[in-house]
């Protein structure tokens, strides 16, 4: 209950001061299709990362509709907005829709974000997230490989260092392959409609 009331206190306290860390993002626009993302690089791929219950690859997803967003628990704004805006999408769905979701949320900040700790923070949001870490080199490369990008920034203050990163969610399948990309935004219809609408397809 403790580090609940914890993460709560510094989820509002980074929600009041949104907009003090630089991100590179493209504000509510909408998702972009695998066919505009092939136009560019090719994006994806399969990974193995640690959670608190041990290892996960896109693999042992088989079927379902993964979403992968980068981020990292001292985040002051983009990451806690995304993960209400995710919970938010997942509540328009219904319970066999949810089901064939996984919400992934990797962390840039491998040194201080424990996957214990990933675990509660992730969980706060909601129950269906799982966090991910690894080491750095690790890390480093599954960014490359899906086009994301941090770096960290070192503050004269108690913090010592922030994480500049991307804030888009990548949505999957257990291939790595990339069906959509969805920018920052406050509001979860345009990625509930996304969402709906690969779980429909047949590309899982």
């Amino acid at each position: 209950m403790k580090s609940n009331s914890i993460i709560l206190l510094s989820v509002l306290a980074g929600l009041a001061l949104a907009g003090t860390v630089y991100t590179l993002t493209k504000p509510d626009s909408a998702p972009q299709s695998s066919q505009e993302l092939s136009a560019g690089i090719q994006l994806g791929g399969p990974f193995t990362l640690q959670s608190a219950n041990g290892s996960v690859s896109l693999s042992d997803f088989d079927n379902k509709l993964i979403l992968i967003f980068f981020g990292f628990t001292s985040c002051p704004d983009v990451c806690p907005a995304s993960l209400m805006t995710t919970a938010a999408s997942l509540k328009r769905l219904d319970p066999e829709q949810r089901a064939r979701i996984q919400p992934l949320f990797i962390t840039v900040d491998p040194e201080r974000d424990t996957a214990d700790y990933l675990a509660e923070y992730v969980t706060f949001f909601d129950e269906q997230f799982i966090g991910l870490t690894g080491a750095l080199n690790e890390i480093e490369s599954i960014t490359r490989q899906y086009g994301a990008f941090f770096r960290k920034v070192m503050l004269d203050s108690a913090l010592e260092y922030t994480m500049d990163h991307s804030a888009q969610t990548y949505l999957v399948n257990s291939r790595g392959e990339v069906l959509a990309l969805v920018h920052h935004s406050h509001d979860p219809e345009p990625l509930a409609n996304t969402l709906i609408s690969l779980l429909n397809s047949s590309r899982l």
